[in-house]
């Protein structure tokens, strides 16, 4: 945070001020959620996950509201968890610890798996092995359980589909 209210001391150009502005709200926020373990409307649901999470880490309880209910109800799905998970995890904060844990634990995978099956896919495709390429895609939708990453690797694999993009 500190960097970024440097940032704002010199930085005359509007709009990287106004980016500067909104990441260090959020910063400041989130660093809120971490200290007082109370939930901000106006910050993104994983993240204060995080911020959760790395407060239960650290050995603060987790006082299971009914805020973090629902917002745990709401990202649940999000990471592939079903209704029937999430209410019996939602019995307890050690069950709620655990469902936010698989929650992280999803997205960071998804994420990882994601990015390398892009990476191996653009090589492929740039090498001209097209069919390498769309199998790249085709093995993460053999495994991906995250809706978002999911439906990222459909369109990937449709793209390969289509005309080449331009050097």
């Amino acid at each position: 945070m500190q960097v970024t209210r440097e940032v704002l001391a010199v930085e005359v150009v509007p709009l990287y001020r106004q980016h500067a502005e909104i990441l260090l709200n959020e910063s400041t926020g989130l660093a809120e959620v971490h200290a007082t373990g109370r939930l901000h409307p106006d910050l993104d649901d994983r993240q204060q996950l995080a911020a959760l999470a790395l407060r239960v880490q650290q050995g603060y309880a987790l006082e299971l509201a009914d805020d973090l209910r629902a917002l745990l109800r709401r990202t649940a799905p999000t990471a592939a968890l079903s209704e029937a998970e999430t209410e019996e995890a939602l019995k307890n904060p050690e069950g709620a610890e655990a469902l936010m844990g698989m929650i992280l634990s999803r997205f960071r995978e998804a994420q990882s798996r994601f990015l390398h099956s892009m990476y191996r896919m653009t090589s492929l495709r740039d090498a001209g092995d097209l069919e390498g390429a769309r199998q790249q895609m085709r093995d993460v939708l053999a495994v991906e359980l995250v809706p978002q990453y999911r439906r990222m690797a459909e369109e990937q694999l449709r793209g390969l589909d289509g005309p080449a993009p331009e050097s």
